[in-house]
């Protein structure tokens, strides 16, 4: 049996100076311009995803159908969400692209979550992620007007949002129309962002 906990234990000791090693050294790259590599995110999204189940649990979810509420939740969402995680027909802002990781498309987040690990998200925010907790911007009846908005946001079509916002084009067109110059286009790395994990 003692050479059974003797290797553990010097695996657990190799494996402690590795870490300690990689972060002393500064081996791992923390880079906005790089993704995470698919081991870190995939442990930083299993734990973010386990927290906020958790953390969501005893949530009362209030109704959520009154058109009423989800056109304002959409008004709310237009105003602060839409630069970051984009719209039906919308693009996210180039700044939203340039973080890491990239903020979700929330159509398709809207499809797996449940109404009350959206709220808590929205709610409390995600460190290290650049989402901000909502708390302290919106009082509650919003933040539930938002995720009302967000269940009916993955069925939605473009040309519904844009009529409905009162968006009449895409700001990347308005922009263009205005001769606004931008950075030219990086085909490259606007692959690898969506290929990896966005």
């Amino acid at each position: 049996m003692k050479p059974v906990f003797a290797t553990l234990a010097g695996l657990m000791i190799a494996g402690a100076l590795a870490a300690a090693a990689v972060v002393g050294l500064g081996l791992y790259d923390i880079s906005a311009t790089d993704q995470h590599l698919q081991p870190t995110y995939r442990l930083l999204d299993a734990s973010m995803r386990s927290s906020v189940a958790r953390r969501a649990r005893s949530i009362v979810v209030p109704g959520l159908e009154d058109a009423a509420q989800r056109d304002h939740g959409m008004a709310l969402y237009d105003a602060n969400c839409v630069p970051c995680h984009g719209a039906p027909g919308v693009a996210p802002e180039p700044f939203a692209l340039g973080l890491t990781p990239a903020p979700a498309n929330l159509a398709h987040t809207a499809r797996e979550w449940s109404a009350a690990e959206l709220y808590w998200v929205v709610r409390h925010g995600i460190k290290m992620t650049g989402m901000p907790a909502w708390a302290y911007r919106l009082p509650d009846d919003d933040l539930w007007a938002i995720v009302a908005f967000l269940q009916v946001l993955p069925s939605m079509r473009p040309q519904d949002y844009r009529a409905r916002t009162g968006r009449t084009d895409p700001p990347r067109a308005r922009e263009a129309a205005e001769g606004k110059a931008r950075l030219p286009g990086d085909v490259a790395r606007g692959k690898r962002a969506i290929q990896q994990y966005a």
